[in-house]
């Protein structure tokens, strides 16, 4: 059964993207796997929305 961890979890993906998903899915994963994965699924969505953001609306590819 997982255990419970603190909504908290929630900012690092939201504020850093990708890297906050990974940083977040290696300090959950062994007490909810679970919620590491949607960490992991949240960062990457957040980051991709961030490269749409600039291609589309400032006009750059940011690789």
């Amino acid at each position: 059964m997982a255990q419970k961890t603190s909504w908290i979890w929630w900012l690092l993906p939201i504020l850093l993207g990708i890297i906050g998903g990974i940083i977040g899915f290696l300090f959950v994963r062994g007490k909810d796997s679970v919620k590491a994965r949607n960490l992991l699924i949240v960062g990457a969505i957040i980051s991709a929305l961030g490269y749409l953001f600039n291609y589309l609306f400032l006009g750059f590819a940011p690789f």
